[in-house]
């Protein structure tokens, strides 16, 4: 057995009714609404101009397109690995909680891209340890919810993980640079 096979086992299900419900709600996105909004606010805190708002907002919806698209547009099906979900080898042998099963391929995990970029771009916008402390564990939480539902293969989430930091990391660069281009235009960025 490979090690991500031996590592997907370690984490995959359980015999608890409770860690299966916890799982599949802490997958879904619209548990996450209420963070979603927490940011939004503290977005609009710190920014204080609309303008300023808006190119957060942008930014961050670069990062997710760059993660988003890379992960789900490009490989999953240039690549075209099976999730053990779907993976004749295992599928039969994982836990599969509620059937959940997604989509057929699994190369790379959009919910780890997608969640590191934004704990990376938030972490970079805001330059607090203990909001990226949260933000990170906000994002491995979900990838373990990937594992544990055998939707995912460690490496998938590996991965993607590293995918979802460039992904957080260009979006804040673009930040940096259109917000530099703003402040040396004169206009107000306060």
């Amino acid at each position: 057995m490979s090690l991500d096979r031996s590592v997907l086992a370690f984490f995959n299900g359980s015999d608890s009714a409770v860690l299966d419900n916890i799982a599949l709600v802490l997958t879904s996105p619209y548990t996450w609404i209420p963070l979603y909004i927490l940011l939004l606010w503290a977005v609009v805190k710190k920014q204080k101009t609309a303008g300023m708002i808006w190119l957060v907002i942008g930014c961050i919806f670069f990062s997710l397109l760059l993660s988003a698209g890379m992960a789900d547009g490009i490989m999953k099906p240039l690549v075209g690995r099976l999730r053990p979900s779907h993976d004749p080898l295992l599928m039969n042998t994982i836990d599969i909680v509620g059937d959940y099963r997604s989509t057929q391929y699994g190369f790379f995990s959009g919910h780890a891209a997608n969640t590191m970029a934004i704990a990376i771009f938030f972490s970079l916008l805001f330059h607090k340890r203990w909001g990226a402390t949260i933000l990170i564990i906000w994002s491995l939480i979900n990838c373990w919810t990937r594992l544990y539902l055998g939707l995912h293969y460690p490496s998938d989430i590996l991965f993607g993980l590293l995918w979802g930091m460039f992904s957080g990391w260009m979006g804040f660069q673009l930040y940096n640079y259109l917000f530099l281009k703003i402040k040396s235009h004169g206009y107000k960025t306060y």
